[in-house]
């Protein structure tokens, strides 16, 4: 098989033999085409230029056809690769549900192969600021043991804030370090409420001083809502036929005890591109906000990494867009920043 092709790919083409026999009637392969195209895993235009250009053909031949190409068309998003599998177990026989479970570990073994971060057994800690929107939705996403929450902060307590929690309220026990701030911004970084500003950077370097001892070596991670300028850029077309880049990731192998620059082993989110402002309904609250808590929680967390997680935050985001005091739909773009030298999955 190509190094090129993506995980759902490498999974569909590895079980053509079992799909043929789930696929083996007309009237089973049309039912399933059709809520391909319902579920816009493939479009009418390409479903029909599929059936012009292989008439006449087996019906193996068709389906081989149909199932290679939507396999190109999933992408690397899971819940694509899972929608294509609840049309199959829709199907209700056994060699479907088999066909179904075969595939998921296929694509799972396809997967990503990255080192993990040592998880002692401990609680994941996290502090959460706002004062817009409670903050119970998201530390109970994370299913975090040691939620700590504040409100209404200048920018200096909020960066003295969250280096004395780091430092005071980690242990070794704990396997990581989560901060959450909901807050206005601007380009340089987080505004409290004395209209000053915090950068991200003085935010970082808060946690890993000489007092923050039990986060060496251990994930810190900083989602932060709020704006980061004042475009509102105009959105582009893009081709929903052309797959996402395959993943090309190096080896890693073991850290052991070496020393680690300062600045490893962090993840943060922002809700929105550099530059640009970044939305939150009066009573709908923040989409970023909401995307996260709704992928964070273990139906997903308990699945994929945190990176894979925040892929599926930064996919759905941009991809519902917003009316904002433009003659156009603003589509608000989230953006990752991560030196994580392992995978970051939640606990089950």
């Amino acid at each position: 098989m190509s190094s090129t092709e993506s995980p759902a790919q490498k999974a569909i083409k590895e079980n053509l033999g079992i799909l043929n026999r789930v696929l083996n009637s007309e009237a089973v392969f049309r039912q399933v085409a059709q809520k391909c195209v319902e579920r816009r895993l493939i479009t009418v235009d390409e479903l029909t230029q599929l059936n012009d250009r292989f008439s006449g053909q087996a019906l193996q031949a068709r389906v081989e056809a149909f199932v290679l190409r939507v396999a190109v068309l999933l992408g690397d998003l899971p819940e694509n690769i899972d929608g294509f599998l609840s049309i199959i177990k829709e199907i209700d026989t056994l060699i479907a549900e088999k066909a179904a479970n075969t595939i998921s570990q296929s694509y799972a073994k396809y997967g990503y192969n990255l080192p993990k971060y040592e998880s002692p057994g401990g609680s994941v800690p996290a502090v959460v600021s706002d004062s817009a929107v409670g903050p119970s939705p998201i530390a109970n996403s994370t299913n975090a043991g040691s939620v700590v929450v504040q409100e209404d902060l200048t920018a200096e307590e909020i960066k003295k804030k969250v280096g004395g929690i780091a430092a005071g309220s980690v242990t070794k026990k704990h396997d990581s370090f989560i901060c959450c701030i909901l807050s206005h911004g601007n380009p340089k970084g987080i505004e409290g409420v004395d209209g000053e500003t915090v950068t991200v950077p003085e935010l970082a370097k808060s946690v890993i001083s000489k007092e923050c001892s039990a986060l060496r070596g251990k994930p810190k991670i900083f989602f932060f809502q709020a704006c980061r300028g004042t475009k509102v850029p105009e959105p582009i077309a893009a081709d929903s036929s052309v797959p996402l880049p395959p993943n090309k990731e190096e080896k890693m192998v073991a850290d052991g005890f070496r020393a680690l620059p300062p600045e490893a082993d962090f993840l943060i989110g922002f809700s929105t591109s550099d530059g640009n402002v970044a939305t939150r309904g009066v009573e709908t609250g923040s989409q970023y906000i909401k995307a996260l808590c709704k992928f964070l929680d273990p139906k997903y967390s308990s699945r994929f990494s945190l990176d894979e997680l925040l892929l599926l935050v930064n996919y759905e985001v941009s991809g519902n867009p917003i009316d904002y005091e433009m003659s156009y739909k603003y589509h608000q773009m989230p953006e990752i920043r991560s030196t994580l030298r392992g995978k970051f999955y939640f606990k089950k």
